[in-house]
């Protein structure tokens, strides 16, 4: 049900629209819900008032979004600021009442606005799990984030600061299954009308407009159709690489760590696999590797130990071609899609061809004292991306 009772002047986005936002971000299946919530946050923003009879629930969702600071909200819309309110929103849901004192602190840092103010291990918890947007259960990132706070002595804001960068980007961002037409799939794939006889099928909620608007919005192809799929899932394949040097020490592993967050939340939420081997002027022989929630916590444990850092010098190329061809070998075994290297490095070296990445996408992450441009232009050539966090990028 909508909170808000939005302006007649208002054209609100179609729900394929705010589908396609939130799988940008890494949100799939987003139910009816979730669309009113991302409307009711517009709308608001564009001056809606808060419908008087509200249920408990439905007023705790209008109290949210009445005290959200979307204008703030890093975006290029604010649809897109309206979708990632969403995100935190489903994150915290549960803690609001709990929280109450540090909650808005929270949702303000983790947007970019101020430094958080000191929080118990509790509050350090709910940060992890606010930006990881896990929610069920005891295998869950909370778990992990008090086992990390209780390590190495991990900087809590380098760790959240790295994996927020790479949700923006598009690194490791879950494949969407291979949807086949059924009529009796439990999947809905969502898509703008393409004639008029799928009218049937538009949303109930687009039956409720003007006779006048609704012919419009059909003829411009701006009403959602929903079409009944099965879905083939393959999961991604996330191969890493993480610089196993002594001058990863410090803030270098910090941001190694929210790394590896990023990636094993695609681990716990059943979308990938991700392998991991250390590397300083080789491969390491050693390879771990997750494929369950209680491996990802495990390994994460792994990127932690301070004895996996103790080489003495970098090398990219054979590091880079020996994972390249084992991701091939991986591939052609039939379970994997989408396969990615994820190199983290704080050091320079010699930069390999392109060639030798073997079609495979490289997303580099640096970390070091200055951005190295050859490995930023290779990571691009590859279809992948390059993550500046590097100390300069602190400046």
């Amino acid at each position: 049900m909508r909170v808000m009772t939005p302006p007649k002047w208002l054209l609100e986005p179609s729900e394929s629209k705010i589908r396609r936002a939130g799988r940008y971000i890494g949100m799939k299946g987003l139910d009816q819900h979730d669309i009113d919530f991302v409307l009711d946050t517009l709308a608001f923003a564009s001056g809606a008032k808060t419908s008087i009879f509200l249920k408990e629930r439905e007023r705790e969702i209008a109290d949210f979004i009445e005290r959200f600071p979307l204008d703030r909200v890093p975006g290029r819309s604010n649809m897109m600021k309206a979708v990632r309110a969403l995100k935190l929103y489903k994150a915290a849901k549960h803690y609001i009442e709990v929280y109450e004192r540090y909650y808005l602190d929270i949702v303000v840092y983790l947007i970019g606005l101020m430094e958080l103010p000191p929080i118990d291990a509790q509050g350090m918890a709910l940060l992890l799990r606010l930006a990881g947007g896990d929610e069920d259960g005891e295998d869950n990132q909370t778990q992990m984030a008090m086992e990390i706070a209780a390590s190495q002595g991990i900087d809590l804001k380098k760790m959240l600061e790295i994996a927020r960068q790479l949700d923006e980007t598009d690194a490791f961002q879950s494949p969407q299954g291979e949807l086949t037409p059924d009529p009796n799939g439990e999947d809905i794939r969502v898509r703008s009308i393409k004639e008029m006889s799928e009218l049937p099928r538009i949303s109930q909620q687009s039956w409720g407009l003007p006779d006048s608007l609704l012919m419009y919005k059909a003829f411009t192809g701006d009403l959602d159709v929903r079409d009944p799929v099965t879905r083939h899932d393959k999961k991604q394949l996330l191969y890493m690489l993480v610089d196993g040097t002594g001058s990863m020490e410090g803030d270098p592993v910090s941001r190694a760590v929210g790394v590896a967050i990023n990636a094993l939340e695609r681990v716990i939420k059943g979308e990938a696999e991700v392998y991991l081997r250390f590397f300083d002027g080789e491969l390491r022989e050693q390879e771990y590797h997750a494929d369950t929630p209680e491996a990802a916590r495990e390994l994460l444990q792994v990127v932690t130990d301070p004895e996996n850092y103790q080489g003495s010098w970098t090398r990219f190329i054979e590091p880079l071609r020996t994972a390249s061809e084992r991701v091939n070998d991986l591939v052609r075994e039939g379970k994997f899609r989408f396969p990615e290297i994820v190199m983290v490095t704080d050091g320079a070296a010699q930069i390999p061809d392109v060639t030798d990445l073997n079609g495979t996408k490289l997303n580099a992450v640096q970390v070091g004292p200055r951005l190295v441009e050859g490995l930023a232009k290779l990571a691009e050539a590859s279809g992948g991306v390059n993550i500046d966090a590097t100390e300069r990028s602190d400046n």
